[in-house]
């Protein structure tokens, strides 16, 4: 079978190299291409057991749709131990007290150090309407003794350990 696939990845090289006019433009093209794969959240990741809270829910094509956003965060360099800590002390606690799902994905491999979903309780229908910025914020304040250490700790995060972020909706089947 692995060999079956490596034949055909030599073919479609071919055919590729053939279309693009030659091997330089065809390896510009695959590496455009394999950039963007990394910048969209391909890459291997775990969940830590402690931090899944859907256990009783599963993957199903015929299963009810719900809405989430998607974070992917890049970490400077260096720092995805210390920020993956700080993240599931200080940040997890505080989604999952505003949000009924939340499930962040560490990653072992790929481009982004990071991915977490957040389930949007109104679902798509008005993306605006589902923002818990002000509702999350308040409970970061409460969850860290006030404002100002509030403020501190998003100091940090944000000139410490954070070189990139962006977020993306996704619909995802469960069966409960």
């Amino acid at each position: 079978m692995e060999l079956e696939k490596a034949e055909m990845r030599v073919k479609w090289g071919k055919q590729l190299e053939k279309q693009e006019g030659c091997p330089e433009k065809s390896k510009q093209l695959l590496d455009y291409y394999e950039s963007q794969v990394m910048k969209r959240g391909g890459g291997l990741f775990k969940v830590p057991a402690s931090e899944v809270d859907f256990a009783d829910n599963y993957f199903d094509e015929k299963g009810e749709a719900s809405y989430h956003t998607v974070s992917f965060i890049k970490f400077k360099s260096g720092k995805k131990d210390q920020a993956t800590e700080f993240a599931l002390k200080n940040y997890l606690p505080v989604s999952r007290s505003v949000v009924s799902s939340v499930i962040p994905m560490i990653s072992i491999a790929g481009g982004w150090d990071h991915v977490v979903f957040k389930k949007m309780p109104n679902g798509i229908a008005d993306p605006e309407s589902d923002s818990i910025s002000k509702t999350w914020s308040d409970e970061f304040i409460r969850q860290q003794s006030g404002k100002e250490k509030a403020a501190e700790a998003m100091k940090f995060w944000n000139n410490n350990l954070l070189q990139e972020s962006m977020t993306e909706f996704a619909k995802a089947l469960w069966k409960k």
